[in-house]
């Protein structure tokens, strides 16, 4: 994906909590960070953490926030299209640095590509020890409760 600025990195606000995400969608490589309220037909991931922060009284400098991959995948006309293994791959080293480098406490991993490489990391290593939290994408059909219980 071709892009003025560098890809979106890590979203730190010396939180213990990391929240994982698939990759950025279209307006969050616009914007330039992770995981935006856009709000659209049918709903964005970032406009339903929003409101689930909202009724918990979080805010998002509660977190740090980070995509399992950088860059912005594309689109098929409806929805965004799944990093390709060469991302995944590519983006791995990044995210296991940024565990090297803050010590979480927790860690929510949000659809199956952040958790499975989480999973990955953490089945190389033994030097992590932060609870990992494996969530259902925020527009995979969970209930507003299911979310608001991750905080």
């Amino acid at each position: 994906t071709i892009r003025k600025q560098p890809p979106i990195t890590l979203e730190e606000h010396g939180s213990d909590v990391l929240l994982v995400f698939q990759a950025p969608g279209i307006q969050e490589w616009k914007i330039g960070a992770p995981i935006q309220p856009t709000i659209k037909k049918g709903g964005t991931a970032g406009r339903r953490i929003l409101l689930s922060w909202d009724r918990k009284g979080k805010r998002r400098e509660d977190f740090d926030i980070i995509n399992t991959v950088q860059c912005y995948p594309g689109a098929d006309g409806t929805r965004d299209i799944e990093p390709s293994q060469d991302s995944r791959s590519a983006c791995i080293r990044r995210l296991k640095s940024v565990f090297e480098k803050n010590r979480y406490a927790k860690v929510i991993s949000f659809g199956d590509l952040a958790g499975c490489a989480i999973d990955l990391i953490l089945n190389n290593e033994t030097q992590y020890k932060f609870e990992h939290i494996k969530a259902v994408h925020p527009n995979g059909g969970c209930k507003n409760e299911y979310l608001d219980s991750l905080w």
